[in-house]
Formats: C-alpha cells, sequence, structure tokens
C-alpha cells in the first residue's frame, strides 16, 4: 500500500483557525479525516462539510476537560461526534486497554501511533474476537514534529508505504516553520485569542504548515481519507 493522507488533529484550537484551515483544505479539493476535540460553531460545521471525514481525538491524560476516566472522555466524545469511526488519542497517549476498549466501542481505525519518517508503513487488522476488529494505521508525519526535529518537509511520493500527515490548525494558521512561531502566539494569547490578535504572528516569510498542505494540495492528486484507504486495505 502507498497511499497518502492529510489528517488534522483540532486540539482545541480557536474557530478562526479552524474555519482557515477548512477552507484551505476546500479550495485545494483534498478530502481530509478531522479528529475532534470539542465542540464548538467552526467543529460542527466540519461534521457536514463535503470531503471531511470526522474522527475524534480523546485526550487521557490528567486534568482533561474530556472526563475523568478513559470511559468517560470516550462517552462524551462520542456523543458529540456519534459518526466517528476513527480515533487518534492526544499526546499518543495509549496503551493496550486504551487500544482495546477503542474496537469495544466499535471504532474501526485507530491512527494512536507514530511513526515518523519510517518508510513501508501497513496499516495492520488487529481482532480481539470475532465481533470486534480495528485496523491500525500508524501515521508517518506531523506538523509538530517537523518543526521541532527538522525533518525536512519532504515528499511523500517519494517515499514508500502508508504515508499519513498530521496536521494542526494552528500550526496551518500561523505557517508554523519552528517553534518559536507557535511560541511567540501562545505565550501573548495562552487562551487563543482572536483572529486578530492572531495576525501578527502569522509567518509569511518562510517555508512552513501552510506552505506544506499548499504544496501537497497542488502536486498530489488523490488523497484520501483514512476509512477510503481502510475500505481498499480489507478489500485487498
Amino acid at each position: 500500500m502507498n497511499e497518502i493522507a492529510v489528517t488534522v488533529d483540532v486540539d482545541w484550537a480557536p474557530d478562526f483557525a479552524i474555519d482557515y484551515t477548512a477552507s484551505l483544505i476546500h479550495s485545494l479539493k483534498i478530502t481530509s479525516t478531522w479528529f475532534m476535540t470539542h465542540r464548538s460553531p467552526a467543529c460542527e460545521k466540519l461534521v457536514f462539510s463535503p470531503n471531511i471525514e470526522v474522527g475524534i481525538h480523546p485526550n487521557f491524560l490528567q486534568g482533561s476537560t474530556q472526563g475523568k476516566t478513559p470511559d468517560q472522555v470516550m462517552d462524551n466524545l462520542m456523543l458529540a461526534f456519534p459518526s466517528a469511526k476513527s480515533v487518534r488519542t492526544h499526546a499518543m497517549v495509549y496503551s493496550a486497554s486504551i487500544a482495546r476498549l477503542f474496537a469495544m466501542l466499535g471504532f474501526v481505525i485507530d491512527s494512536s501511533t507514530y511513526l515518523g519518517g519510517m518508510e513501508n508503513i501497513q496499516p495492520l487488522l488487529i481482532k480481539y474476537d470475532p465481533e470486534n476488529a480495528i485496523v491500525r494505521m500508524p501515521y508517518y508525519w506531523s506538523d509538530d514534529g517537523e518543526v521541532s526535529y527538522g525533518l525536512g518537509w519532504k515528499d511523500p511520493e517519494n517515499i514508500p508505504g502508508l504515508k499519513i500527515l498530521c496536521f494542526h490548525p494552528l500550526h496551518i494558521f500561523l505557517n508554523t516553520d519552528c517553534p518559536e512561531t507557535y511560541l511567540n502566539y501562545k505565550n501573548h494569547f495562552p487562551k487563543g485569542g482572536s483572529l486578530d490578535d492572531a495576525r501578527p504572528f502569522i509567518n509569511y516569510d518562510k517555508f512552513g504548515a501552510m506552505s506544506y498542505l499548499i504544496q501537497l494540495g497542488q502536486q498530489i492528486d488523490g488523497l484520501r481519507t483514512l476509512s477510503e484507504i481502510k475500505e481498499e486495505f480489507l478489500d485487498g
């Protein structure tokens, strides 16, 4: 399998960043999978947006606003986004019991594992019992990993295997190119700020997360949702 997919971890981004990212992705005619963290007007619009598949992004860290236990977190997110069938954990908090919980709750795609820059990634079908199975689909790249470790903004078309790319709305909006671009904004506005607050912090000069997304949309045909890739994998 040699597919490429764009995914978005919402990560409690302000609505202006979510709206901007969704509009950009739509203009580039990219199909994508979004992992949701919360309800908001911008998030509500995503549920009904064409070419966007909605999953959930549970936060199992201590102090999570989504719930106090894994069961509670999942119940709240499933109530908020009942159509979701894919999941990726926030901050890669993961365990065997959490992985099994996803399958028992009826999720069919688990993209919680990060294998940064690894070639020849392939989906893996995990069967817990005859009635509960899930396809584990690790992700290959993330914008926060890129700006932290300088992976080189590689062209995924030249990498063999499954390449799931993970973006974040605020990194797209700011066109984050290095940690300082993001941290300068967050240090000034730790609770998110407004559209006007954020505009002075946008990186216009260097190649960043927005630049990379635009390049992908312009150069690569056939970007697909995780569900589409899962179906091809199971049919094969």
